[in-house]
């Protein structure tokens, strides 16, 4: 190394301690206000990561309970549009324990009144089939699912078993660890 190369290399290592002493000088006066801002900076980080951690838990709670909703919606389609005009009173009875809220009384009005009279009278028989479904919207505690279904129907007036396709929303709510529908819309 020559003269001159070391000469450049001590101003780089004066010019580096006098930055480094002066950052020392400036953090020793300055401690409080580092703490503070260190302080500040690691309760930001948590509240941001306790965020995240439950936005992951309210995502995981509401895909499992779309899940479980689904298959309750499935059995409850299948309970409440399924009948046999010698059974059918036992039948709409036992599928509106799979319905909750308002709705329940109104599907036990229309059942009773309408659909169990009717089924007697014309000898009708209904069996629904889920062919598919699918969780609309989820969230813990409530769920929309969308079920799309075929309906064959057989009765003393009919010449031949008829088969039709609907859909059907089914909003589920869940009660006592239960998911049950609150409602059911034809789409």
């Amino acid at each position: 190394m020559t003269d001159e190369e070391a000469g450049i290399v001590q101003q780089v290592r004066q010019r580096a301690s006098r930055v480094w002493q002066g950052s020392v000088r400036w953090l020793a006066g300055n401690v409080r206000l580092v703490t503070i801002a260190l302080l500040v900076t690691a309760v930001l980080l948590a509240g941001g990561l306790l965020t995240l951690w439950r936005v992951a838990g309210y995502q995981r709670d509401s895909q499992a309970a779309g899940q479980d909703a689904l298959v309750a919606a499935r059995e409850a389609a299948v309970a409440m549009l399924s009948y046999d005009y010698r059974t059918v009173d036992g039948q709409l009875a036992k599928a509106s324990e799979l319905v909750t809220g308002p709705f329940q009384g109104e599907f036990r009005n229309v059942t009773s009144t309408l659909v169990a009279p009717a089924a007697k009278q014309k000898q009708v028989s209904t069996h629904a089939q889920v062919v598919a479904a699918s969780v609309v919207a989820a969230a813990p505690g409530q769920v929309t699912t969308l079920l799309f279904l075929n309906q064959t129907t057989q009765g003393a007036g009919l010449p031949a078993p008829s088969i039709s396709g609907s859909r059907v929303r089914l909003s589920m709510t869940e009660v006592a660890g239960r998911w049950l529908v609150a409602a059911m819309t034809p789409v």
